[in-house]
């Protein structure tokens, strides 16, 4: 299948974009273009590219920008989508909420299938052409290594706003020195950081039951050990809890599951082990995009 993706490429930037790349040429002619060079030499080009494909391929993420910006970016994305007439997919990335409704009710009559990792928004909302979608991880296994200058007890991956200050401040407050912050480890250095911190905390905002990022699957696929929000929706994926990692519904329950981690190397070497497997076995990237070449060639399933 010929597969013209559009999204962010770019070292640093903490989406999927290249681990989903990397899964599309596993079995697909792809043509990716990047969006931060949407300018109308490019738009020619996509449009071109994307009509000699069989599937457009793209998320509407578009980052923080002011109202003028945005719409103009929104109205640039619905234009495109006009002038291309091959399958055209939303995989959406974020929750949905404030501006992002907007991306998603601009858009649904211009595309042929919506995916959505919000599948709690989704719950709420009927369409004969919106699905869920959660993430993934990369192909490619990446085996992480220790390093000292990335070595502590527990470890926060993540910015840092709106409800997570608070959490953010309890941990360290709590924990000390053995707390660190990390936001800025990206490709190898994250699969290190997985490998020399003992314990990994998944913040809690603004997850809920059925809404959550790739950060459970990249962390599991690089054998880190993971204490996560407890989300329905990962037990209906499969996940155990005890087996595959540990999750909690609010402070006091996060630090007694910390220290008890942190007292057991035997219980962080199994679920290091066990979470990988079943990651890497279950929830790779090229599993999420065969789930949307199945519906692309199957519509009635």
């Amino acid at each position: 299948m010929k597969i013209t993706y559009f999204g962010y490429f770019q070292d640093g930037i903490p989406i999927p974009d290249k681990d989903i790349l990397e899964s599309l040429k596993l079995e697909h002619e792809v043509y990716p273009f990047d969006i931060r060079n949407f300018d109308d030499k490019d738009l020619v080009e996509i449009i071109e590219k994307a009509n000699r494909s069989d599937m457009f391929l793209f998320h509407a993420s578009m980052g923080n920008h002011d109202d003028l910006t945005f719409s103009m970016i929104l109205n640039r994305i619905s234009v495109m989508l006009d002038s291309i007439k091959c399958k055209k997919v939303l995989w959406f990335f974020d929750k949905v909420i404030g501006d992002r409704i907007k991306i998603i009710t601009t858009l649904l009559d211009k595309v042929d299938y919506l995916f959505v990792n919000d599948d709690t928004w989704l719950r709420r909302f009927e369409s004969d052409k919106i699905f869920p979608l959660h993430l993934g991880c990369s192909d490619k296994f990446e085996k992480g290594k220790f390093d000292p200058e990335l070595e502590c007890d527990i470890a926060f991956i993540g910015s840092l706003y709106g409800e997570r200050l608070k959490m953010y401040e309890e941990l360290k407050n709590r924990f000390g020195e053995r707390f660190k912050l990390f936001d800025d480890q990206y490709g190898k250095n994250f699969y290190n950081l997985c490998k020399s911190a003992k314990v990994i905390v998944a913040p809690q905002f603004p997850f809920d039951d059925f809404f959550w990022s790739d950060r459970i699957y990249k962390v599991l696929s690089g054998g880190g050990v993971l204490v996560h929000p407890r989300t329905y929706g990962l037990e209906e994926e499969g996940f155990k809890e005890g087996y595959h990692y540990f999750t909690y519904y609010g402070e006091p329950e996060l630090f007694t599951t910390i220290s008890m981690l942190l007292k057991d190397n035997l219980i962080r070497k199994g679920l290091s082990k066990m979470g990988q497997e079943f990651v890497m076995d279950n929830f790779k990237y090229s599993d999420r995009i065969k789930e949307i070449i199945k519906k692309f060639e199957n519509p009635s399933i």
